[in-house]
Formats: C-alpha cells, sequence, structure tokens
C-alpha cells in the first residue's frame, strides 16, 4: 500500500529498520516518521525537523540515531525512536549531519558534519555526547572531504568487525 499520500512523505532520505524488524523510521525533509504495526501502514510523526540520516544500533532495536538535514542537529533514542533527545557538542555544527555505527563497538558513534568542508565528531556513549576528531590528509593537514558538497555528497562507514577505528569518508574526495 502506498503512503504516498501521507503527510510527511513529500521525500525520503533514509529508512532505518530495527534488527528485530519491528520499527521502521524513514527521514524526510519533513521531520522523522516511525511505524510499528506489523504491516507498517501506520506512520507516526516523532520529529519535526529536516532529518537527512537515521540509523538503528545494529544489535539493539531500543537504540538509534538521526541526523539533521540541513540544521547541523543531531538526535538519539533509547526506546525505539518513540521520542528522541538532542545530541551535544562543544562547537557549531552546520548543515547536513550523517552518522554511522562503529560494528566493532557499537558505543562508538560518527558524525560526519557538513559545516568548514566536512569536520568530523565521535561519541563513545552511543550518540549523546560528541567530541571533535581530526580529519588530517595525508599531508598531515586538515582534509576538506567535503568541499561545498556536504549538502548532497556526505558519507561514512565504520564497518570493520576488527576495528572501531577504520573509518572511511566520502563527500567530494575518499579518505
Amino acid at each position: 500500500q502506498s503512503i504516498a499520500a501521507t503527510k510527511g512523505f513529500t521525500a525520503v532520505n533514509r529508512v532505518a529498520v530495527s534488527v528485530n524488524g519491528q520499527t521502521v523510521l524513514a527521514a524526510t525533509p519533513d521531520g522523522l516518521m516511525r511505524s510499528v504495526d506489523a504491516a507498517h501502514n501506520v506512520w507516526t510523526p516523532v520529529l519535526n525537523n529536516a532529518v537527512a540520516d537515521v540509523k538503528f544500533h545494529p544489535s539493539l532495536s531500543t537504540a538509534a540515531v538521526a541526523g539533521g538535514k540541513g540544521n547541523g542537529l543531531a538526535w538519539f533514542t533509547v526506546n525505539g525512536g518513540a521520542t528522541w533527545k538532542p545530541a551535544t557538542h562543544a562547537g557549531a555544527w552546520s548543515g547536513r549531519v550523517e552518522l554511522t555505527y562503529a560494528r566493532k563497538n557499537p558505543n562508538i558513534v560518527y558524525a560526519a558534519v557538513e559545516g568548514e568542508g566536512g569536520s568530523l565528531w565521535r561519541s563513545s556513549d552511543g550518540g549523546k555526547t560528541y567530541a571533535r576528531r581530526a580529519a588530517l590528509g595525508t599531508d598531515g593537514k586538515p582534509a576538506s572531504w567535503l568541499g561545498d558538497q556536504g549538502w548532497y555528497g556526505n558519507a561514512l562507514w565504520a564497518g570493520d568487525p576488527t576495528d572501531e577505528k577504520l573509518l572511511i569518508l566520502g563527500g567530494v574526495n575518499l579518505w
């Protein structure tokens, strides 16, 4: 059944499914939508800010993180997406925020923030708080992997099962 006519679905930027398959989250320009009915026909808005990214914890159906679309915001949930709290960090964030859990240690969440040509942040508490990390190029200077395209090309991966520090960043360049 199409949900195209459902308010809140002008576009879908990302879909996340809980590990137990019971909860589906949809990141949209209108906010974050949640479905928990078996057929996923009923959708409820749970966050009223533009959302570009949403990811469920790889082994917990109760934990997830979401990143803003053009607003420099990030959120976390501990109840399967029913309610969301803003993540905290020192310093200003701007633009699109992409997030990923580290597969080796899902308590670690990385954030690629659009502002400044791309800034890298790391959380060690499941996405509740973030600290800035250096994203350096091979020349030892700050890497501007997003350039001026972070609103569009902003990707990160931390899926190595043996090393939570192995991170691949993509935008205008791949690091």
